[in-house]
């Protein structure tokens, strides 16, 4: 299936993979010389990086509650339609705790197979490396394969 896909959408994958890496190399692997990489996920250390936010409104709480109080807050919410508070958690326990640092690196490394067309992070305005991980939204990016 090597170069066969036009477009390949990450859309809130890339902070729940094992190896985001990986999983960017598969990407370009599989996406045709010309053809585009959609990429958008919440980092970890952004307010809603803990992805508990359909229960818990309460921003950077995965980075100041043991894993242990988190899961009995949210055990105790009641479900919201579909979704559940054992789903969330099953969520919560997913994340690989992926920065806009390591994302940046993982761009950098592939910039011989890539052109950035499009490059940003939600909320940026600050340029400190630890603020601009705390502060930002979303980060999204849409790549290019070289030909």
């Amino acid at each position: 299936m090597r170069n066969s896909f036009d477009v390949v959408f990450l859309d809130d994958v890339m902070e729940h993979v094992y190896n985001p890496e990986g999983t960017l190399r598969e990407a370009l692997r599989v996406v045709k010389a010309g053809g585009h990489i959609s990429i958008n996920f919440v980092p970890y250390y952004s307010p809603l990086g803990g992805h508990l936010y359909n229960f818990i409104s309460r921003w950077w709480l995965h980075l100041f509650l043991p894993r242990s109080v988190v899961k009995k807050i949210l055990l105790r919410k009641a479900p919201i339609g579909f979704r559940t508070p054992s789903m969330e958690w099953d969520d919560y326990n997913s994340l690989n705790r992926i920065t806009v640092r390591r994302f940046e690196r993982m761009l950098r490394h592939s910039a011989s197979m890539i052109n950035i067309l499009h490059y940003q992070i939600t909320n940026r305005v600050a340029r400190l490396p630890i603020v601009k991980e705390l502060i930002a939204g979303s980060v999204i990016c849409i790549l290019e394969k070289k030909k």
